[in-house]
């Protein structure tokens, strides 16, 4: 029997514990903390070991032992009075948000002579195989503020990134080359997407060197496009609240990466129809590229980066003129802006090729275009956009006499056609053109721009057809003008949805971009208005006239591709299907409906449409049985509403009964056109304005997709976004514990 030894083991000496001292046996207190019990003096049958740990840390006893008791929380956490996890190389949650993670120096650490730092020369991974980096004796406190100077605190989050090669299931690799792999072949082509360099990025990411929150913002915006399993669904949304979280916490960091971040998710939201956070987003993107000086021209950088900062800019006012429409005091990057340099095309950015592109203000002028790209071209149109809707405000809310209007219509007309005209060759809207861009971003870029091109031309006419807001009163005065402006209308309504359904024909074409469901349903409503004329009308005559139930249908299947990936556009979708039944006027159109153009689906319409369902009715039992009213994503609801079915119609806001008072209604006789919204001018039962969704005035599926309908309406603005600070909309009172709320 070994003999027994006064003192103990050396652990149990140190921790000053008593120690049954069963040499050369451990003794039971380190046999039940697995360490090694070791002695001082060796016993009979005993192994000489390592002689102690070294000195006590903040993470070790001196006995060797992992401290259990809690270490103080991090700043970060502290202020925030969350749960810190105190992890030697930074706390769980800074990791997470890419914090820099610091602790407060404690008395005793103060005292204590400093120690050689073993971390300094590169930041720790996470997840990487470092065991004994827990226990290292040297790291005090990784991520002091103090060894980093104050003015390498603006872009310490993009310098000190994560590893994404790790064991951990917080970061999979696989899963997230995949989803930046479809970022790149469907959102990247997308319409204000455009912006990040595929080679740079993957290099950085190949070098584990790529930021973490942009990758998380491409991965979740890529989601909507793939199939994704239950748990890819689920780390998306963890992914999507991580970059929140990111956003909130370094709001006051001026860095590119933050604003490729707010670009990034602010074109997300977009896309997904939330207005409310697009609309913050876009505020917060603007300024923070003004600080920047975004929209000036630099020297500085690769040519990838200085393009990359030129489309970031662009993106932002294309991004402006949707959500601000024709009210100028809600747009943020309007100004300073008409002297950058337009994009380039996509061949010279990603093979980083410098070359020198026209200015906006150049490119509206009528000097001749000397290198243009799809998506610059797109950025020019979008000026021709807004001010045709700057003529229809007036249309709509002032009083304009049919010679000035029928001048404003030809000059805009007339700015449509050149605009066409000066694209160079491979950009003029022929079907050859289609076939000839290879490259997905540029054929999804000319998609765009041939639809966007049809719908200035539809709102520039659409006020001679009735049902509008903008519509105008059919007079002696101004009947040959208006017979002019509804023949126009049908001719690029009909071909609008003719290129749709040609696209469907072509093999690697689609339409992939969601903000098409606008134009869809813009060109549905456009052709049942038509399709509502009286029998009289003319324009009855037309031969295109009967092609108009097989086109509606077309616009339908168009959709299936986005439809079958995201539940909204389903809904949508489904809504305007519905709508189109109700105002069929063929006799066999019902049968063209329902044979449409079906497509491959990957889930049924029915599985989309209960899925979106089942989201509104788990958002409406969160408010807590109250009135639901979704206020920041549905900013959008209309200012009149239908009252009943007998025509009459009621205004919410009170806004717009004053501006009702006080506009002048001249008489018909006198030349002048006014506005056609009175009660006694409204759409009768069975007009096509009386449709759930169809309507100018209740669009109601076409709020799912929140933030597009805003600036495609000629409704006011300002009610729009009043009826998001409504009462009722705002945090509902506690009925409860306040203090359970926290």
């Amino acid at each position: 029997m070994p003999r027994m030894r006064k003192g103990g083991c050396w652990v149990c000496s140190k921790r000053k514990v008593k120690c049954d001292s069963s040499a050369p046996n451990p003794c039971a207190n380190c046999e039940r903390r697995g360490v090694q019990c070791q002695y001082e003096q060796p016993g009979r049958g005993s192994v000489i070991l390592q002689q102690g740990t070294g000195p006590r840390s903040r993470y070790m006893t001196e006995a060797g032992i992992p401290r259990d008791r809690a270490q103080r929380a991090c700043l970060n956490c502290a202020a925030r009075k969350l749960k810190c996890s105190s992890d030697p190389i930074g706390c769980q949650r800074c990791l997470q948000n890419e914090l820099v993670c610091t602790y407060p120096e404690t008395k005793r650490a103060a005292k204590r002579p400093a120690e050689p730092r073993q971390g300094d020369a590169k930041s720790p991974k996470i997840g990487s195989a470092q065991p004994n980096l827990l226990y290292d004796d040297g790291n005090e406190s990784p991520a002091s503020g103090r060894d980093i100077p104050q003015t390498e605190l603006v872009d310490v989050s993009r310098r000190q990134q994560p590893s994404l090669i790790t064991n951990d299931t917080t970061y999979p690799k696989e899963m997230i080359r995949a989803l930046i792999d479809a970022y790149f072949e469907f959102v990247y082509p997308l319409t204000n997407h455009g912006f990040i360099h595929q080679g740079r990025l993957l290099e950085e990411l190949d070098e584990e060197k790529a930021p973490v929150v942009l990758l998380k913002a491409m991965a979740v915006s890529a989601s909507h496009f793939v199939e994704t399993s239950a748990d890819m669904t689920k780390q998306a949304t963890q992914w999507a609240d991580d970059v929140d979280t990111y956003i909130m916490a370094n709001m006051g960091s001026y860095s590119l990466l933050n604003l490729q971040v707010l670009v990034l998710w602010a074109n997300y939201y977009y896309t997904t129809g939330n207005m409310g956070k697009t609309w913050m987003l876009v505020g917060l993107a603007a300024r923070l590229a003004y600080c920047l000086q975004i929209n000036v021209e630099s020297a500085n950088g690769s040519p990838s980066e200085k393009e990359s900062r030129r489309r970031m800019m662009w993106n932002l006012r294309i991004l402006d003129r949707l959500l601000a429409g024709t009210v100028e005091e809600f747009s943020v990057c309007s100004k300073y802006i008409d002297s950058l340099r337009l994009p380039c095309s996509e061949h010279l950015f990603m093979a980083e090729i410098e070359v020198e592109t026209d200015t906006l203000q150049s490119f509206t002028s009528d000097h001749e275009v000397r290198i243009i790209s799809g998506f610059a071209a797109l950025v020019g149109l979008f000026e021709i956009w807004r001010e045709i809707h700057l003529f229809m405000k007036r249309v709509s809310q002032m009083m304009i006499q049919v010679d000035e209007m029928v001048q404003q219509v030809s000059a805009l007309h007339t700015k449509l056609s050149d605009f066409e005209q000066r694209l160079p060759s491979n950009l003029r809207f022929t079907k050859q053109n289609l076939y000839l861009h290879t490259n997905a971003a540029e054929k999804a870029t000319f998609i765009m721009l041939k639809s966007w091109w049809h719908e200035c031309y539809c709102n520039l006419y659409r006020f001679s057809l009735p049902g509008f807001r903008e519509s105008v009163k059919l007079t002696s005065a101004n009947a040959p003008f208006i017979q002019t402006c509804r023949q126009q209308v049908l001719k690029s309504s009909w071909e609008q949805s003719i290129f749709w359904r040609s696209i469907a024909n072509i093999r690697g074409a689609r339409l992939s971009d969601p903000i098409v469901i606008v134009l869809v349903h813009s060109n549905t409503k456009t052709l049942l208005a038509i399709q509502k004329l009286p029998e009289t009308d003319p324009l009855k005559q037309d031969y295109r006239m009967s092609e108009i139930p097989a086109l509606l249908a077309s616009n339908i299947s168009s959709l299936d591709w986005l439809a079958s990936r995201m539940p909204r556009i389903a809904t949508v979708q489904q809504g305007i299907q519905n709508i189109i039944r109700r105002n069929i006027g063929h006799a066999s159109a019902e049968s063209i409906i329902d044979a449409g153009l079906p497509l491959k689906r990957r889930h049924s319409r029915q599985e989309l449409v209960e899925r979106h369902t089942d989201e509104q009715e788990t958002q409406i039992q969160a408010v807590g049985g109250g009135e639901y009213r979704d206020t920041v994503d549905t900013v959008v609801s209309p200012t009149i509403v239908v009252e009943d079915l007998n025509g009459r119609f009621e205004v919410t806001q009170r806004m717009d009964v004053e501006a009702d008072v006080l506009r002048n209604r001249p008489t018909d006789d006198s030349g002048w056109v006014r506005r056609d919204d009175g009660p006694e001018n409204m759409p009768s039962q069975g007009h096509v304005d009386d449709a759930h969704i169809l309507g100018v005035y209740d669009d109601e599926a076409i709020k799912g997709m929140a933030g597009y309908v805003a600036s495609f309406e000629m409704s006011s603005q300002y009610d729009m976004l009043f009826g998001a600070w409504l009462p009722g909309s705002e945090e509902q009172p506690s009925t409860g514990n306040f203090w359970t709320l926290f």
